[in-house]
């Protein structure tokens, strides 16, 4: 009885949690000598694609690298069923796009065992608006509700940051839509305005560049952490720049997950009960054996500074960014420090999205600097 009970109240404490084990719509395609075995090799190549993808989702950023080199001898043990969303198949294909649901206590064994850390409770729902910003001539073979149809084609129901998608309100001026997409965040007050009662909301840009080839995408709002201002470019092959518009959601979904999983979301620790609250914590006490300071994912970087107020005041902002945690500062003088931080993104990206929090970063002979604009 006593084992009943507590298998019971696991099942209870994680089932609020359990929608993000479902990878919904996921596409499989397979060739065979006949429909029968397409169909089954599709299965098959399906179950795994799709638990390495929700692996993704769950595990830390962090620990990646540890995750590549998981081996799952039998997907189909951690399945608990298949549903079809679509299918075609002809005598020697199939194609298909299934929801594949896995079951959550032994998914959550599977990551203990191997004392991966994994993030299963959802944030709250975002309203995301999706807005195709054409300053130049449109891309051949695009139309300009290729981006809002790629945002439907993604997970967004069972992702660790679930969205429902909203149109663009007739009122938003272009001007305020230009700004935004430049990460300009004064502009977020004057948007909001039109989507009245949305606590989080994140407008999602898209500026297509023929000329250029290339795509830039900008991500400004509020999500369940906070403020978010973040740009990145894509690179679009001319005969197929579909390809690069998908490519460019699933990012920016994996952008506002990865978010969630550092902003200090229940985090799962090595060995804990499937149910068990593992209480706020971040990436990087969570990460097994992962020292709090000076680890082999932390970044480096030096500080420059003209007095110890411009030191206080770049200290502040960069506490400040989105993502970035465990500051620890090995040394400093009197117009320079040296410090370690936490960012799941990299350095490349805190670079790319220091401006926006008034920061600048350069790269020298000796590694990355931080200062004051």
């Amino acid at each position: 009885m006593l084992l009943a009970a507590i298998a019971t109240s696991a099942q209870a404490a994680g089932s609020a949690s359990d929608a993000v084990y479902t990878v919904g719509s996921y596409p499989v395609d397979a060739h065979a000598a006949d429909a029968v075995a397409a169909k089954k090799a599709a299965i098959a190549d399906g179950e795994r694609a799709a638990l390495r993808s929700l692996l993704k989702r769950l595990v830390p950023v962090t620990a990646y690298p540890r995750l590549r080199k998981l081996q799952i001898v039998k997907p189909d043990a951690l399945l608990d069923g298949i549903a079809v969303r679509s299918e075609r198949n002809s005598t020697t294909e199939y194609i298909a796009n299934l929801d594949f649901s896995f079951r959550p206590i032994a998914v959550r064994a599977l990551l203990e065992q191997e004392n991966l850390p994994f993030v299963d409770t959802q944030a709250p729902p975002i309203t995301l608006v999706p807005v195709w910003q054409s300053e130049t001539q449109p891309i051949p073979g695009l139309q300009n509700d290729a981006w809002r149809a790629a945002w439907t084609n993604v997970d967004i129901a069972h992702a660790l940051t679930p969205i429902k998608l909203e149109a663009l309100k007739p009122g938003v001026h272009s001007d305020t839509l230009a700004a935004l997409a430049k990460g300009d965040t004064t502009m977020l007050r004057t948007f909001a305005t039109e989507y009245a009662g949305e606590e989080r909301l994140v407008v999602a840009i898209l500026v297509p560049r023929p000329l250029e080839r290339k795509l830039q995408v900008t991500l400004v709002g509020r999500d369940a952490v906070g403020s978010i201002a973040w740009i990145k470019g894509y690179r679009f092959d001319a005969e197929d720049p579909n390809y690069a518009i998908e490519l460019a959601a699933v990012v920016s979904l994996g952008v506002l997950e990865g978010r969630w999983k550092a902003s200090g979301a229940r985090v799962q620790g090595p060995l804990r009960d499937p149910g068990a609250d593992a209480g706020p914590a971040t990436i990087a006490s969570a990460s097994a054996g992962a020292p709090a300071n000076g680890g082999a994912d932390d970044l480096r970087l030096s500080v420059e500074y003209r007095n110890i107020g411009e030191w206080a005041n770049i200290s502040k902002r960069l506490s400040q960014v989105p993502g970035v945690e465990n500051i620890d500062v090995a040394g400093m003088s009197g117009r320079s420090a040296r410090i370690t931080l936490r960012y799941a993104e990299g350095v490349d990206h805190l670079a790319e999205i220091a401006p926006q929090h008034g920061l600048a970063m350069r790269q020298n002979s000796g590694g990355w600097v931080l200062t004051a604009p």
